[in-house]
């Protein structure tokens, strides 16, 4: 049975050293193309425990932070994220 399709984001996001982008979670191809995908992320090196929700298509985060800061960097990084898992994820559907 195919599982759930991970690619690692590894880095520091741009604009935050606390905030890092660790993973994306896509659903399997049998669901079709479905354009959202699960972002793993990481708070002062803390994994948080749920991940955020990426919609692909808009290129915008379905979820927001309580932090200003790092809320900021999340509508910032959003596009060029959507950008490099459609790249990795979709293009080698």
């Amino acid at each position: 049975m195919e599982g759930i399709r991970t690619i690692k984001l590894g880095g520091q996001s741009e604009g935050s050293d606390r905030l890092t982008f660790v993973s994306a979670e896509l659903l399997p191809l049998k669901y079709g193309y479905v354009p959202l995908v699960l972002v793993r992320y990481s708070v002062n090196d803390n994994l948080q425990e749920f991940g955020l929700r990426l919609d692909l298509d808009e290129r915008v985060f379905l979820d927001s932070l309580d932090d200003p800061e790092m809320q900021d960097v999340l509508e910032k990084s959003a596009a060029e994220l959507s950008d490099f898992i459609q790249e990795r994820f979709v293009s080698a559907s």
